[in-house]
């Protein structure tokens, strides 16, 4: 159902001209508006799609609705509220929409009687929507949730076209991506088989896949082929050709903050070596970062299960230069995580006493205070920060002090967390709980301060003496 349904097109640019309706581009990524926002607009969709998502105390994100076609209508639900959105919208790809300012509809006695009615059915309709999502989470297990989700988004012919990737469609049912695939993995006919044949028949119906790109990757340096390398590569760390190793392995994601780590790539040294595991690989093992003395820059040892080979060869390095402890190697860990998997190899790390890891792009949204608290106090963890500021603090030999002026009253919360997790308890302490919570990403820590009713002068020396600034 349309707004202006049934409506003429000069009625219509008559009612956008009174209302002082306005078009505008977000780009992807782009918010409409946040959980932090007043209503002020009614929107229509013109192109692209947008995303309706809520973020809870931990961080975890719901998927609540996402609108793809011409002419949705969204945020009509608060055209008479007073109150804050719940929810927080975005472009899920570059997105044209009309705003219509709130204030044409309140106490407007010449607002056409088919407007009105266009907009209760609109109401409706979106109120009968999310009683199919709350019948479809209602469920107990995950199989029950997916055959009530394709029971309503079956079409006539009983087929389900998804709009959602993998990943979206986790959130819409609030379960892990990771969840969700081992139960579209079991699911199967009535006689227990899974039947292809109508996607293998179109496959075979569809042009053949153009070729974007050609080239060479090496790869298949597991420990072995490493260790059989170890003469070269000692002799290339005596020699300073190779100062540093930089572990580099882990999870990648589709999120634009992935692209750090092409990022920190680029900028390595030309004396530096990384190793790699995992699909974090994929953010730089294309840039042709070359050799040292015949030895490839970029060691990638396989997939995340394959992080063992990495590990051996730490030891082995260890063994060679007669060293007391793996943390005293020319080693940074600049590890990217997303998944489940990936905590399990931290987990190895720790265990073999690895320290002075750090995580990215983000810290996993389940930590707890007391778990952040051990992980720093006892394994050094800590997050990333801009490409330029972790280069000098890890890997070049210029100064770090600039560090000292990273904290100040225009420092975004997350930023400050993400950087230094022992923060995280201090804030606690203070009375900030929503560190979790959307406000985090775009509340400095001034503007937080002033929220709390606390001093920022304060909280600006009681963090510089925490972390040793």
């Amino acid at each position: 159902m349309r707004l202006f349904e049934g409506m003429s097109q000069k009625q219509i640019d008559e009612i956008l001209i009174q209302a002082g309706a306005e078009e505008r581009i977000f780009e992807a990524g782009q918010y409409i508006f946040t959980d932090l926002d007043y209503p002020r607009y009614l929107y229509i969709l013109r192109s692209g799609s947008v995303t309706v998502e809520k973020n809870d105390g931990d961080g975890n994100r719901i998927i609540v609705n996402r609108f793809n076609k011409k002419d949705t209508v969204f945020g009509e639900v608060y055209i008479y509220l007073d109150k804050r959105y719940e929810s927080s919208c975005a472009a899920a790809e570059e997105s044209r929409v009309t705003v219509i300012p709130l204030e044409y509809f309140k106490g407007n006695e010449k607002i056409p009687n088919l407007l009105t009615d266009n907009l209760l059915k609109i109401l409706s309709t979106k109120a009968f929507m999310l009683n199919q999502k709350v019948y479809i989470l209602s469920c107990n297990s995950l199989r029950e949730k997916l055959f009530r989700f394709f029971e309503i988004a079956k079409d006539d012919k009983g087929l389900v076209r998804l709009t959602m990737n993998r990943e979206e469609l986790a959130d819409f049912l609030s379960v892990t991506r990771p969840s969700l695939s081992r139960e579209l993995m079991k699911l199967k006919d009535e006689n227990g088989h899974k039947d292809f044949s109508e996607i293998i028949e179109m496959a075979k119906k569809c042009p053949a896949p153009d070729q974007i790109e050609s080239g060479e990757i090496v790869g298949g340096f597991a420990h072995k082929q490493v260790i059989d390398l170890a003469g070269q590569v000692i002799e290339a760390i005596n020699n300073k050709a190779i100062t540093k190793f930089i572990v580099m392995a882990g999870c990648d994601g589709r999120h634009d903050s992935r692209s750090y780590y092409t990022d920190f790539a680029k900028s390595l040294p030309e004396d530096t070596i990384i190793l790699t595991a995992g699909c974090a690989k994929y953010r730089y093992n294309k840039l042709g970062l070359g050799d040292i003395n015949g030895i490839p820059r970029v060691l990638d040892a396989g997939q995340c299960n394959d992080s063992y080979s990495l590990v051996l060869i730490a030891l082995e390095l260890q063994k060679a230069l007669g060293l007391d402890s793996v943390n005293d190697l020319p080693i940074v860990y600049n590890i990217a995580w997303y998944e489940q998997k990936a905590v399990i190899v931290l987990l190895a790390l720790l265990s073999l006493g690895v320290k002075n890891i750090h995580l990215g792009p983000s810290l996993p949204a389940f930590l707890s205070k007391n778990v952040v608290k051990v992980l720093v106090d006892n394994f050094g963890i800590s997050g990333i920060s801009t490409v330029e500021e972790d280069m000098k603090a890890w890997v070049t030999t210029e100064a770090a002090d600039e560090g000292h002026d990273f904290i100040s009253e225009n420092t975004i919360l997350s930023d400050i967390v993400t950087r230094y997790p022992q923060s995280l308890a201090y804030f606690q302490s203070i009375g900030m709980h929503c560190l979790g919570c959307h406000a985090s990403r775009f509340e400095n820590l001034g503007q937080a301060a002033l929220v709390h009713g606390l001093s920022v002068e304060k909280i600006i020396e009681d963090l510089k003496e925490l972390i040793g600034e």
